[in-house]
C-alpha cells in the first residue's frame, strides 16, 4: 500500500477505496458535509482503462454520487457517529512555570517522550474568530526516512500519556507514514496539522491558557524534529 505504483496488486486496495467512498457518503447524507464546487476540482480528469481495454476519460464531478455508477451503500446501523472523545481531566491545567521556563533546544531526535510547551499566538478570541479561523497545532519540519515506517503519537495538555487512550480528548492523533521503497535512501521532510479549537473548550471550558503543553511519544522509526511545534 505504501508503493503507489503497485498499490493495486494487493487486494485489499480495493477494500480500503470502498470504505473511503463509503465514508465520503455518510459524511454527505449523514453528517452534512459540502460538496466542494471549485471548478478546478469538479472539472479534474483522470484517464483509466475500461473492460475492452479502451482509455476514457473521468472527471471528478462524475463520481460524487454513487447512483450514478451502479451501485448504494447497505444503510445499516452507524453506532459511531454521535461518539465523539471525552476528556481524562477535565479542567485540570498541566503547564506550569517551571515548563514555561525549560528550552528544548531543537533540531532534536525524537527517541524518548517528548514534552514542548507551545506559546499561542492569541487567546480569547471571540465567537466570531472562533467561526472563522480554526486554531491549529502545527508539527513542523518532521524528518526521517522513507525506507522505514514511522510513528509518533501527539497529545495535547497531558500530565501522564500511560493513561490517555484514543477515546480521551487529549490524544490529538498521530503521525504515520509507511515505506515507499522507490525511493530507499531519501529522506522525507513533512509537517502535520491538528484542530484544536473543540479540544481546548471540552478540556478547559475557555480559551485563557497562554501556554500549550504539546507531548509527542515515538512508537517507530527514527525522527528528527527539526524545528519548534507552534499553534
Amino acid at each position: 500500500m505504501g508503493t503507489f505504483y503497485a498499490a493495486a496488486r494487493d487486494p485489499i486496495f480495493y477494500a480500503h477505496h470502498a470504505n473511503i467512498d463509503r465514508l465520503w457518503i455518510i459524511w454527505v447524507d449523514k453528517l452534512g458535509g459540502k460538496v466542494f464546487s471549485d471548478p478546478d476540482w469538479l472539472d479534474s480528469s483522470f484517464m483509466f482503462y475500461n473492460e475492452e481495454a479502451k482509455p476514457v476519460i473521468v472527471k471528478v464531478k462524475d463520481c460524487l454520487d454513487p447512483t450514478t455508477l451502479g451501485y448504494v451503500y447497505e444503510d445499516i446501523d452507524i453506532p459511531w457517529l454521535d461518539a465523539k472523545p471525552t476528556p481524562r481531566r477535565k479542567g485540570v491545567r498541566v503547564v506550569t512555570s517551571e515548563l514555561c521556563q525549560a528550552t528544548q533546544v531543537f533540531p532534536t531526535a525524537l527517541d524518548r517522550v517528548l514534552n514542548i510547551v507551545v506559546r499561542r499566538p492569541k487567546k480569547l478570541r471571540s465567537k466570531e474568530e472562533k467561526e472563522e479561523a480554526e486554531e491549529v497545532l502545527l508539527v513542523d519540519e518532521i524528518k526521517y526516512v522513507c525506507s522505514k515506517p514511522v510513528k509518533f503519537d501527539v497529545y495535547l495538555n497531558e500530565s501522564d500519556v500511560k493513561l490517555c487512550t484514543p477515546a480521551n480528548s487529549e490524544f490529538l492523533g498521530s503521525f504515520v507514514d509507511v515505506p515507499h521503497h522507490r525511493h530507499r535512501t531519501s529522506t522525507e521532510k513533512m509537517s502535520v496539522r491538528f484542530a484544536i479549537s473543540s479540544v481546548l473548550e471540552e478540556l478547559h471550558g475557555t480559551d485563557e491558557s497562554e501556554f500549550l503543553l504539546v507531548t509527542l511519544v515515538p512508537r517507530c522509526g527514527d525522527v528528527t524534529i527539526a524545528s519548534k511545534s507552534s499553534a
